[in-house]
């Protein structure tokens, strides 16, 4: 059972003009019929990946995250969520179409039950979220620095796991933000994870492929999630919502 979305509640339309970024998150627990109504905005692309899942509950979450990205992107840009047009990376980050709004940047993250979608304006952005829950050591051992390792293990139960999940989000936000995929090994660069200490970048090696040093926030959407955003503007004012539609 999924629980509340902790932040407050806002209709796109209500919002005072964009100017440095927006973080929205919805549920995506729904009845399993839901997805069909939402799948009427989206492109034929996202309609044939869409056709491609096995399980309907993996159609729901496609469904509902994308169609959810057109509704607000639409309030952004004034363009109709289904005329909305995108272009991907080589390493598969999306963005809009030149034509459309190139100044406006988005990134989007879900786990089973949250989505959570970064809007900004002229800022480089990247977010990431995830369900917390039991996570074996030799995960963190194959994808963290020796430092952030030292961290973790003087961690202990339920610090542990916030560390870790810390530790997980911040480095894959930055990924999303630089936009190169996951080709650079976790372990290539250190960010901060112990409880209570500013979520940061501390140090990066070359072959990790970071351009510049990112500003981090940590994100609880909901008690059982965890998130980070990464920008590059360190004077960009934040502004969490839950999505109304």
């Amino acid at each position: 059972m999924i629980s509340s979305l902790l932040w407050p509640v806002s209709r796109v339309s209500d919002l005072s003009p964009l100017t440095g970024i927006d973080v929205w998150a919805w549920s995506l627990i729904r009845p399993s019929l839901d997805w069909k109504f939402d799948s009427q905005i989206l492109s034929s692309s996202e309609l044939d990946r869409l056709g491609r899942f096995h399980f309907d509950v993996d159609r729901v979450r496609y469904a509902i995250s994308h169609a959810n990205t057109r509704k607000i992107l639409s309030h952004y840009t004034g363009i109709a969520p289904r005329q909305l047009e995108f272009v991907v990376s080589s390493t598969g980050k999306p963005s809009l179409a030149a034509s459309q709004n190139p100044k406006l940047t988005f990134n989007l993250s879900h786990t089973s039950t949250v989505a959570l979608l970064a809007v900004s304006s002229e800022n480089e952005i990247g977010i990431d979220v995830e369900t917390v829950r039991p996570i074996e050591l030799d995960v963190a051992e194959a994808h963290f620095s020796v430092s952030e390792l030292s961290d973790l293990k003087s961690l202990n139960d339920s610090q542990w796991l916030e560390g870790f999940y810390n530790c997980w989000t911040r480095k894959e936000a930055i990924l999303k933000a630089e936009g190169i995929g996951l080709d650079p090994p976790l372990s290539s660069f250190d960010v901060s994870l112990l409880p209570g200490q500013p979520p940061q970048l501390i140090r990066w090696i070359p072959s990790a492929k970071i351009s510049r040093s990112w500003n981090l926030v940590h994100l609880v959407p909901t008690s059982d999630t965890v998130g980070a955003l990464a920008f590059d503007n360190p004077a960009a004012t934040i502004r969490l919502h839950s999505f109304f539609q």
